[in-house]
């Protein structure tokens, strides 16, 4: 009877007390109790170890009951110690799901066990992909409970190192086609940024993204004010700032025009309206992906603000030049930027001489000498003369064009 069980451990422990064995049938029968009540797995335990000690016998299907009963109620250690017992066995039968739910144990234990728990969803990835017999890769809720345990450590060690481990659970989850939740995406993403992972960033926030937008309560709870803008402020500012930074010693990529278009969608509204560095990032990010017109806007709102002032400088204006060199809109928006920016300010011609001739440059690697040469007279007009090699290059590009009127 059941509400025996305790009795009965009780009584093993008597026995023990009084130099007294009891037989193999016994401990058989009260380790098979956890089968029936899992709170007793603790108890159940303690005896198959008392078993092992004394070299009685015990059952490869009776350990995987009472390693089902710890992964319920048991502790993780002793999971782990009856997984070792059951793997040297060769009639073990394989048990997926409860391997399964003892990785989700694993992860919450403990931010060692969550890493442990990802080489095993690894593994069990690897043997599947190389048709292994009875493999089979991790459920959704290991990888969710081993993706939060590691996305959490992460932020707390503020380690680059952390925040890969992390990431590559969540390539293999995605690869397997199984859907992140929200909160450790967010916490992850917050890792990356923190840490420059700009990569890994950019593809946390593309996964974010592709999950249904939250309801406006929990997007209140989450402190982004309602669901119409999916990042709150502070995570959208590291982030803009993560991918928007200015290329120095570390490796540098541009940011697609799909992903900056999703970025500028998510973002909190007004977020660069008081922000220099904000600001300055997503003239960057989109000169590097082709939204021109967005960048001279950019650059055109930093140069007339008043309060707080945010004057761009030549770096900046660099930055957008380079980006008119390698698109199609390049040269008209570079000529557009050039006559409503040059005039005055912080981007005047006589502050910014050499970047501002540096268009006409762009113009002839596009292949764009007629618009190269309205530049040309532009500059002349206000005074500045090209310098020879432009003036070459300028040349050589006319003429190529048959322009020869223009050359």
């Amino acid at each position: 009877a059941q509400h025996k069980y305790e009795d009965a451990f009780e009584v093993f422990l008597g026995a023990l007390d009084a130099n007294l064995q009891p037989s193999a049938g016994a401990c058989t029968a009260l380790v098979r109790t956890a089968a029936v009540v899992p709170r007793f797995a603790g108890h159940a335990y303690a005896v198959q170890v008392h078993m092992k000690e004394k070299g009685l016998p015990l059952p490869s299907e009776l350990l995987a009951l009472l390693l089902r009963a710890c992964v319920s109620a048991g502790s993780v250690e002793q999971c782990l110690d009856l997984q070792s017992e059951l793997a040297r066995r060769p009639d073990a039968k394989p048990d997926h799901a409860r391997d399964c739910k003892l990785l989700v144990k694993m992860a919450e234990a403990s931010p060692q066990l969550a890493s442990k728990a990802a080489e095993r969803l690894k593994a069990m990835r690897a043997a599947l992909d190389e048709g292994a017999s009875g493999a089979a890769a991790g459920t959704p809720k290991a990888y969710e409970a081993v993706l939060a345990a590691l996305s959490r450590a992460a932020m707390a060690r503020a380690n680059p190192a952390a925040c890969l481990s992390a990431f590559a659970v969540l390539e293999e989850m995605t690869a397997l086609g199984h859907t992140p939740p929200r909160t450790p995406l967010t916490v992850l993403l917050t890792a990356c940024c923190r840490t420059g992972q700009r990569r890994q960033a950019l593809a946390t926030f593309r996964a974010l993204m592709q999950l249904p937008p939250p309801s406006d309560a929990a997007a209140a709870a989450s402190g982004s004010g309602s669901s119409s803008s999916l990042l709150e402020p502070a995570l959208a500012r590291s982030l803009v700032l993560a991918l928007g930074k200015a290329p120095g010693s570390t490796s540098w990529h541009e940011v697609p025009e799909a992903d900056v278009r999703l970025l500028l969608a998510a973002l909190p509204s007004g977020l660069d309206s008081a922000d220099k560095d904000v600001a300055s990032a997503l003239v960057r990010l989109t000169s590097g992906c082709g939204m021109l017109l967005d960048a001279r806007k950019r650059l055109g709102s930093m140069c007339a603000a008043r309060d707080p002032p945010m004057p761009p400088g030549g770096a900046l204006l660099g930055s957008f030049i380079a980006g008119c060199a390698k698109h199609p809109s390049g040269p008209e928006e570079g000529c557009r930027a050039f006559a409503e920016l040059s005039k005055e300010g912080p981007l005047a011609l006589d502050k910014h001489v050499d970047i501002w001739m540096s268009l006409m440059n762009g113009c002839c690697a596009q292949k764009r000498a007629g618009v190269g040469l309205i530049l040309y007279k532009l500059l002349r007009t206000r005074g500045v003369e090209a310098d020879e090699r432009s003036a070459v290059d300028l040349l050589a590009a006319l003429e190529a064009d048959g322009n020869a009127e223009g050359a």
